[in-house]
């Protein structure tokens, strides 16, 4: 079995710790609620550009979820409220992907990533990740 540490680098992260202990294997099953560590890529929607980062943050839902994004900025999971998008100025200005308002469902082999601070860049704007991205199980130090 293969475990190392994370950490989280950034002056304002998406969860109150920084530190984590990773196993480095995917998962075989996700639960919601769980850390893991999986790469993520932060597509500029002006430049195209792509950066691939690695992130913990927490599964939020699973394929079959329904996620609804209202105008107002409120980020619904399965009828369950799960905070607003605080970022999306920040996001214009830095010409990253913003989902538009709607409902979406989590395909199968995706699931959505978030965060618990007001900060975090997380799938509440960019959506889903490909199960292919996830890395590994992770919990707090």
């Amino acid at each position: 079995m293969h475990y190392g540490i994370s950490i989280d680098p950034q002056y304002e992260s998406c969860l109150p710790w920084s530190n984590f202990l990773v196993h480095y294997e995917p998962p075989k099953t996700l639960h919601v609620g769980e850390l893991v560590l999986f790469h993520y890529h932060k597509e500029d929607v002006i430049t195209k550009g792509d950066e691939r980062i690695l992130v913990v943050k927490y599964v939020a839902a699973l394929p079959g979820d329904t996620i609804r994004i209202q105008k107002d900025g409120s980020v619904w999971i399965d009828g369950k409220y799960w905070g607003k998008r605080w970022l999306i100025p920040w996001a214009q200005m830095k010409h990253l992907k913003i989902l538009k308002p709607g409902t979406y469902t989590v395909q199968k082999g995706h699931v959505l990533m978030m965060g618990t601070t007001s900060g975090s860049y997380d799938g509440r704007y960019w959506g889903t990740v490909p199960d292919q991205n996830i890395l590994g199980r992770a919990w707090v130090l």
